[in-house]
């Protein structure tokens, strides 16, 4: 800028010269070419299988080709990652084809990973008692949903394998379940039938062989016991059922030979004695009966008698019955049968024990039957439960040897019950069956006490836990109970503190199944008395602030209501002032969370309201600006509509219109103020160019018309008056006056004549007063006309010498005279040129 100023030149840096480009290199033959392919293509066959010398291979191959092979030849994943971080910023295609081997490489993984897994959920299942139907449908589900070509084939051989496995195993199972449906539903019915079939031999109704053949059915029906089947009950019901039909068919084969001769009655009577006793009292009943009828109906001396019973001491005559005792005895009976019923035969026992002196004659029979059931009842258990006691024993020990294997994972509360439920199942053994053995109960003691011990070391490591929890909550409560009061450290750090203990107690978990039991009440009562002694008067802090809170939602209310009456004035100040209190009240004594929410919630509602007054304020404001903006848009438009071809009056009419109403349109948004004022102006002055060259347009026509009258003048001097240059003359439009009146003498035939010296000063005043170069041979004459004119100016105040003439004055003269030279016709054409483009 310096240099501009004071016209100093500076000479331009030269320009640097460019060093001159190396010629390029000599491009390779083919032979070198393919030596150097060879010798990568033996490098990537060394490199196969390690992929590190791949990954440095890609990174060193000068050619595409090779890295892209070098890529596709690696396996791991962390090769193929950090081959595509390595190429991420360069070689496009090789990171891509790095990218997608990646890709593939997971989601390899991935499959061949879900793949075990479900692998491993079919072996579990296979193990399991009960195969669900469902996580067998689920399982081979996740496995169809799994890409077949990206798992190992080994992995597709194993799986199909367990789910043919299974579903066998589940099709065998089903099988065996409905074998022990079948079998069970035959087994009650075969004892139904022998028990019906037995009382019908008993009483003669049917053969001997039918019971037989139902017997023979029912042992058939227990050597086919189907694998699994757990109804015990049953299974010794209907093999007690076999004994019993025996026991009835021995009988009643000798009932039946009664009905031959008899040689040796005694050798009957023997063998019927001898015979075991028969356990259904019925079927007894029945074949007593018929023994006894054919006993009395002997009538032959020969047949001995059977011996006699031995003689008791005689009993003194009984008393006279007693309604009641035989009641209570009835009593009794009943008891003792309900007992035999349900097993109960220690209660049993007791009852028929009572019985055996309280009952009547009339009852004896009963009372008999009961102890022959009850004696038979009392075999099959004691056969029964020391068959249990060995199972109990049996149990215990393989529990105690699984307990025994070194890291095995016990659950102590699974292990606990089961242990209970082994003793509970061994004492009512003892209190159905008698007792047993010592030897055989200390081997299960024994076994129990050792399967135990684990649960016992996880009870212990349970107890030196709720010890640690104990002395944590401890400590919790002496940080708590030492927090200074509320004046101070403020209410905030009383309820900081708190809920630091609160959150901190929780993690604890609940104190019932966290602290040993002799200490929970104390701790309770001290943890009740910590927290109240920060909570009491942090409650009462609390309903102060909630009524300092609903005072300030009661001045928001108020705000609100002055807002609506529209009298309020500087509300939004107000408000802010309002939620400042708030947050200071907030800051000063927190609220609990919810009673919190709830007064923030009603607060916020009434100061969202004061501003939603605002909000549909300004809206009504931006409303108006907006139909304002329309307006001055339209003004806008009205002024850009005009155009180059609209009449100079109406140009004024419009421009005058638009000024006064864009003056008196309201205001607009701020943000549209610079764009409407831009564009107004750009419209106003377009608007002012249109009119500016409709001016032009009208006094070049003007001109243009000056010149054609000029023109006409000249021909007709030339050629005479014609009617033709009449109607011309007629046709053009008017001039002004001046030029007129002189154009018109010239046309009447009176132009002026003048002495060329003076034509040449018309045209150098008038080539002045336009401003206009001169001919360099009338520049000493302008300069003397300037000269004399500053002249006359400074002596008489007059702005022109006497002799000048104007620019219109000139050119009349210079249209009415009719002999102008060349040279002087020159400048007269020149001085028109220059009058065309400067409109009066």
């Amino acid at each position: 800028m310096l240099n501009w100023l004071f016209k100093k030149k500076t000479v331009a840096p030269p320009a640097p010269v460019r060093p001159a480009t190396p010629p390029a290199p000599a491009a390779p033959s083919p032979e070198v070419l393919a030596a150097r392919a060879a010798e990568w293509s033996a490098r990537l066959s060394q490199a196969l299988g390690d992929d590190t010398a791949l990954l440095a291979l890609a990174r060193e191959a000068p050619g595409v080709d090779t890295k892209l092979a070098a890529v596709e030849a690696l396996a791991g994943e962390v090769a193929l990652k950090e081959a595509e971080r390595e190429f991420r910023t360069h070689d496009r295609r090789v990171h891509r084809a790095a990218k997608q081997r990646l890709a593939a490489a997971v989601a390899t993984r991935t499959a061949r990973e879900t793949a075990d897994r479900l692998i491993a959920a079919a072996e579990g299942l296979r193990g399991e008692a009960v195969i669900p139907a469902n996580r067998l449908v689920a399982l081979d589900r996740d496995w169809h949903a799994l890409d077949a070509a990206l798992l190992d084939p080994a992995q597709t051989a194993r799986f199909a394998a367990l789910t043919a496995q299974l579903t066998a195993l589940m099709h065998e199972r089903a099988e065996r379940e409905a074998a022990i449906v079948r079998w069970t539903a035959s087994a009650r019915e075969a004892l139904a039938g022998l028990q019906t079939t037995w009382l019908a031999v008993a009483q003669g109704v049917e053969a001997v062989p039918v019971l037989t053949a139902a017997n023979d059915a029912a042992g058939a029906l227990l050597a086919a016991l189907p694998l699994g089947h757990a109804d015990l009950a049953l299974v010794d019901g209907l093999t007690a059922a076999r004994l019993t039909a025996q026991q009835v068919a021995d009988r009643a084969v000798v009932v039946a030979s009664l009905d031959e001769p008899i040689e040796d009655a005694a050798a009957v009577t023997a063998g019927w004695t001898n015979l075991p006793p028969v356990a259904d009292p019925r079927a007894a009943r029945a074949l007593d009966q018929r023994w006894d009828a054919w006993w009395r109906a002997q009538a032959t001396p020969d047949v001995a008698a059977p011996p006699p019973p031995e003689k008791k001491p005689a009993r003194p005559r009984p008393a006279p019955v007693d309604p009641e005792a035989v009641a209570r005895a009835e009593t009794l009976l009943q008891q003792a049968e309900a007992a035999l019923a349900e097993g109960h035969l220690a209660e049993a026992q007791q009852h028929l024990t009572a019985l055996d002196d309280a009952a009547t004659p009339g009852q004896r029979p009963r009372l008999q039957g009961l102890w022959a059931e009850h004696g038979r009842l009392r075999g099959w258990q004691q056969w029964g439960g020391a068959r249990a006691r060995d199972d109990l024993v049996t149990e215990a020990e393989a529990l105690a040897t699984a307990s025994a294997v070194p890291d095995a994972k016990v659950n102590a509360r699974q292990q606990a019950d089961t242990i209970d439920g082994l003793r509970k199942r061994w004492k009512e053994l003892d209190r159905l069956g008698g007792a047993t053995s010592q030897p055989l109960w200390l081997r299960f003691d024994a076994a129990l006490k050792t399967a135990y011990e684990p649960v016992a070391a996880a009870q212990a490591r349970v107890d030196a836990e709720r010890v640690a929890n104990l002395e944590a909550r401890e400590a919790l409560l002496a940080v708590l109970e030492a927090t200074p009061p509320a004046h101070d450290t403020g209410w905030r750090e009383q309820v900081r503190a708190l809920d630091t203990f609160q959150q901190a107690w929780r993690k604890h978990g609940p104190i019932e199944h966290t602290v040993p039991h002799k200490a929970r009440e104390a701790l309770v009562a001290r943890w009740r008395a910590a927290v109240a002694h920060i909570e009491a008067p942090l409650e009462a802090a609390r309903r102060e602030a909630e009524r300092g809170r609903e005072a300030l939602i009661e001045r928001a209310n108020a705000l609100v209501a002055e807002g609506a009456s529209g009298r309020g004035r500087d509300l939004i100040p107000r408000v802010r002032d309002l939620q400042a209190e708030w947050q200071e009240h907030a800051k000063s004594v927190p609220l609990a969370r919810a009673a919190e929410n709830a007064l923030w919630a009603r607060f916020k509602a009434e100061t969202d309201a004061v501003f939603a007054q605002r909000e549909a304020a300004f809206s009504a404001r931006d409303d108006e600006y907006r139909a304002n903006q329309t307006v001055r848009e339209g003004l806008i438009e009205r002024l850009a509509a005009l155009g180059a071809d609209t009449p100079a009056s109406e140009l004024k009419k419009v421009m005058g219109e638009v000024d006064r109403q864009w003056y008196h349109a309201g205001d607009v948004l701020r943000q549209e103020v610079s764009r409407l004022e831009s564009a107004y102006r750009a419209a106003h002055d377009a608007a002012l160019s249109h009119l500016a060259s409709s001016a032009q347009r009208t006094w070049q026509a003007t001109v243009d018309a000056v010149i054609a009258r000029h023109g006409l003048c000249e021909r007709r001097e030339r050629d005479g008056a014609h009617a033709d240059l009449d109607a011309a003359w007629a046709a053009l439009p008017a001039v002004p006056a001046l030029w007129d009146r002189a154009l018109t003498a010239r046309w009447s035939g009176s132009p002026t004549t003048a002495d060329s010296a003076v034509v040449d000063d018309w045209l150098l005043q008038v080539e002045m007063a336009l401003d206009m170069p001169s001919p360099e041979a009338y520049q000493a004459a302008r300069r003397d006309w300037k000269l004399r004119a500053m002249k006359a100016a400074l002596e008489s105040r007059q702005g022109s010498p006497d002799q000048a003439v104007g620019l219109d004055d000139g050119l009349a003269r210079l249209l009415a005279h009719a002999a102008l030279t060349p040279a002087q016709r020159e400048r007269f054409d020149a001085i028109v040129g220059v009058l065309r483009t400067r409109p009066r």
